[in-house]
């Protein structure tokens, strides 16, 4: 049974924000492929990426994911500063 994922986790509200949004990310896969668009969903191990030029979608398992990098600032995603550094 899969768990629902956890909505305290950095992870969990990072992807939520950029969903809502539909900032513009570019995804660095541990090939060293890089892959453009915005997430359409996301759960627990896979991102459904939507290109913004052919609007075609791809399904990108989270293990596949070297980096995720932001084209706009996210704020707020944590609610103190020591949350950040929490295990």
């Amino acid at each position: 049974m899969l768990q629902k994922p956890r909505e305290d986790h950095l992870e969990y509200r990072l992807f939520k924000e950029l969903k809502r949004r539909r900032s513009e990310v570019n995804i660095y896969l541990v090939n060293g492929i890089k892959l453009s668009g915005h997430i359409q969903e996301f759960n627990r191990t896979c991102i459904l990426l939507v290109n913004l030029e052919s609007t075609s979608s791809q399904i990108i398992y989270k293990t596949a994911i070297s980096s995720i990098v932001p084209k706009n600032l996210v704020f707020n995603l944590t609610s103190s500063e020591d949350e950040m550094y929490r295990y």
